[in-house]
């Protein structure tokens, strides 16, 4: 951003360049001087607010400021070194937040009577082990179930954590990556259900990428649905193990439609018997081309529309589907953002009026079509609001004179869809409409507008 005098500037534009990470350093340095608080709490906040003015700044009266220099990861050692001493606890929770804060602060934070700074301490993946070390015998177990989840806790104390008496400790252990395969394998066999019902700690066992097969077998056997899902979803699951989970359906449900389901998995679950699991199949983002084109002609008429709308289906698959004798189902490929130009001229010539409306809800569909369908639902008494705001965000380009009237007889949201899709002549009655509304928009002189690119529907 080029160097401006910052007296010179509206407050909305000292504003946005406080702001602005673009904003010079030495802008910044200027505005840090502003009678605004808020611009000053922004430049505290910018990170290319240079560490010379973050000294200055940690000189403000203002707390909220100081609070936000606290948390800048570029104030300086020696800044952060005395803020984590302040008397109030904001700024000293705003240290305890920061990445750069160095150790020594850390460690003295680490025993701040606040459980609040505590916590942060927890949690700034900065901490050492050593600090987490001496977090791990704090009384509160939410600080200790933070320290059991860090990625810097030693194993010696996962070793120790891994036997606390609160099973919230436990199951940060066992979701911790770096937890040992011994430990899992015996937090595995901790079966103590909770409050809400679900055995929390062997379920984040079954979840951790590093639990042996022999965990896993233990786990697969659990009462608790939780748990034996995770087991199904674990990348490291024995096959065997695997293909009794999926004996259940309400497993194969569950699998079916995550996205981290791999594609052997997929392809073995779209041969289901029961239509809900292909349908889960159908519509998962993850699900390989070539299942989806065997998909597109299932059966089952729900399979084939969550193919269609499917948002990783291929061009071939819709292209077919287009053709399919269904409307419902054309409808849901002439609505997909994947749909071809191509395909979509075809559905343009489809004698169902639903499929049309498909096509008009499409972002993608070029604008001449678009213009096309609304001239059609005019004609046909099926222009609703909804329909209208839809369509111009999707691009519909009509006359100043058809946007008047739009805007004249419909409320605000159509209004604030030509505002913010449409130029509007300056001085024009849509200016002073959308004016009325209080509606920001683009100007642009009066011209002759140039005629979009056609598509022959043919």
């Amino acid at each position: 951003m080029h160097l401006f005098s910052s007296t010179k500037m509206t407050q909305e534009q000292r504003l946005a360049a406080a702001r602005n990470p673009s904003t010079s350093s030495d802008t910044l340095a200027k505005l840090a001087k502003d009678n605004d608080g808020e611009i000053v709490v922004l430049v505290a906040r910018n990170p290319s607010t240079s560490p010379d003015t973050l000294e200055k700044l940690a000189k403000h009266k203002n707390l909220r400021v100081l609070e936000t220099v606290a948390k800048n990861p570029h104030t300086s050692f020696n800044i952060l070194t005395r803020l984590a001493k302040d008397r109030y606890t904001d700024i000293r929770l705003g240290t305890a937040k920061n990445f750069s804060t160095p150790q020594e602060s850390l460690k003295v934070l680490a025993t701040d009577s606040s459980f609040s700074i505590r916590m942060e301490v927890a949690l700034n993946p900065s901490t050492s082990a050593a600090i987490l070390q001496s977090l791990a015998k704090d009384p509160d177990y939410g600080i200790r179930q933070y320290v059991a989840i860090h990625p810097n806790t030693a194993v010696v104390d996962l070793l120790k954590l891994a036997r606390d008496s609160d099973w919230r400790v436990r199951s940060g252990v066992a979701k911790n990556p770096n937890t040992p395969t011994v430990v899992l394998e015996q937090l595995a066999k901790d079966q103590q259900l909770q409050v809400n019902g679900h055995a929390s700690v062997s379920k984040e066992v079954a979840n951790n990428p590093s639990a042996s097969p022999e965990a896993l077998v233990q786990l697969a056997k659990s009462r608790d649905f939780d748990t034996r899902l995770a087991v199904a979803q674990n990348p490291s699951v024995p096959p065997a193990v695997l293909a009794s989970l999926l004996q259940e359906q309400s497993i194969r449900n569950s699998i079916a439609k995550d996205p981290s389901t791999s594609p052997e998995v997929l392809s073995l679950l779209c041969q289901d018997d029961i239509s809900d699991v292909r349908f889960r199949v159908a519509g998962n983002p993850s699900t390989p081309a070539e299942v989806l084109g065997l998909l597109a002609y299932d059966p089952n008429i729900d399979v084939r529309l969550a193919v269609a709308q499917n948002p990783k289906v291929s061009a071939a698959v819709l292209a077919q589907l287009a053709t399919n004798k269904q409307s419902e189902v054309r409808r849901s490929v002439a609505q997909n953002p994947a749909t071809p130009v191509a395909v979509l001229l075809k559905l343009a010539q489809d004698q169902s009026s639903d499929v049309h409306l498909g096509m008009a809800l499409n972002p993608q569909v070029p604008a001449d079509i678009l213009l096309s369908l609304y001239k059609e639902f005019v004609a046909q008494n099926k222009v609703s609001q909804t329909l209208i705001v839809t369509m111009l965000n999707n691009g519909l380009q009509l006359s100043q004179g058809e946007l008047e009237a739009l805007v004249a007889q419909y409320d605000q949201e159509v209004a604030k869809a030509v505002a913010e899709h449409v130029l509007v002549p300056k001085n024009s009655v849509l200016a002073l409409q959308l004016q009325s509304y209080d509606l920001k928009y683009q100007t642009t002189e009066p011209s002759v507008t140039q005629p979009a690119p056609t598509h022959a529907l043919v």
